[in-house]
């Protein structure tokens, strides 16, 4: 890699930007350079400057690679909105598949993994075929089944033995949902859902709800009944412990004191978690393994990955994902930038 300039898109405090940089990237112990094909767009590219975690190369997925570490301040060659990067042998990572693209490579760590921390460490339900213990057998509701989280979060439940598995979400992508394991689907912006949610499953337990959009509990003027998370809430049936909900909002601190609780509930983030067990690390490596074993065979798949090119494209793609927009996809950006 010569020290020439380099095209970046940058993660501001005020949003991302295309910036160049001269820094020569020299790998430490198991580390590797390498030159980056695509890179995954996710949500947190951009949301995640409002908790502090900016001003650095933004990006977290990468081709052959599988998820950086993030934190305020990382280095610049963490970031994977660049042509070159350091992948750290420490982190997720997946070697390419016959039946796995790259395109597609570059789009499954985050999306993924959050799926799996909010179904079996938030939730703690089971994943045999992935040697997880926990909670088997379980009715689950997936509220925002559309989205990238979500569309992962269903086949993990379907394939770990879970259901009736329920989803919210677009009534446009329910014959997909359907495809990839759904059992009900319901449109969220239905204002009768959580009625017909309790009639589906009427007779059955509802004990388990995994919000993966969040929308609603931080806005502006946004009334905290008529938000996901607590449309969410209402759906479920059941009591005492066995209730679980676990909800991704991707953010911590003040920002949630005046969330309303309910001590019936055990509300949690998936990366910030209040309480993050020592064993929870082993369990995501565990159900990312099946994953990649499995990928293309039937049980798990990214349904559609769209492709952008340049600089000006990624940022416009993070803005869009950021903004709630794709859905039922993931995209790309084609390197160089």
């Amino acid at each position: 890699m010569a020290d020439q300039p380099r095209k970046v898109i940058f993660l501001s405090p005020s949003g991302p930007t295309v910036k160049e940089i001269r820094e020569t990237y020299t790998p430490q112990g198991s580390q590797s350079l390498v030159r980056v094909e695509y890179s995954g767009v996710n949500p947190a590219d951009i949301k995640h400057a409002s908790i502090g975690m900016h001003s650095s190369v933004s990006g977290y997925d990468f081709a052959v690679f599988g998820q950086n570490p993030a934190f305020p301040g990382r280095p610049i060659s963490l970031g994977a909105y660049q042509d070159f990067a350091i992948a750290d042998s420490d982190i997720f990572q997946l070697v390419l598949l016959p039946r796995m693209s790259m395109r597609e490579a570059a789009v499954l760590p985050t999306a993924t993994l959050t799926a799996a921390d909010g179904l079996f460490n938030v939730l703690a339900l089971a994943f045999p075929s992935a040697g997880l213990q926990g909670a088997e057998a379980q009715s689950v509701l997936i509220w925002g089944g559309g989205g990238a989280v979500g569309v992962c979060a269903i086949q993990l439940a379907k394939a770990a033995g879970h259901g009736p598995i329920v989803v919210a979400a677009s009534a446009k992508h329910h014959a997909t949902l359907k495809e990839l394991g759904a059992d009900f689907y319901f449109d969220y912006s239905d204002t009768e859902v959580v009625v017909k949610v309790g009639a589906a499953v009427s007779g059955k337990r509802l004990s388990h709800v995994f919000n993966t959009v969040g929308a609603g509990v931080f806005a502006q003027g946004v009334e905290f009944e008529k938000s996901s998370v607590a449309l969410a809430a209402k759906c479920e049936s059941g009591s005492g412990d066995e209730l679980k909900f676990g909800c991704l909002t991707g953010a911590r601190g003040p920002e949630m004191d005046h969330v309303p609780r309910d001590a019936g509930w055990k509300i949690s983030t998936p990366t910030t978690h209040a309480t993050y067990a020592k064993e929870w690390p082993d369990r995501s490596k565990k159900a990312w393994a099946w994953v990649t074993a499995n990928y293309g065979k039937g049980q798990f798949r990214i349904p559609n990955v769209r492709t952008v090119h340049g600089a000006e494209k990624g940022m416009e793609a993070m803005k869009w994902s950021a903004e709630g927009k794709s859905s039922l996809e993931k995209i790309v950006i084609e390197h160089p930038l």
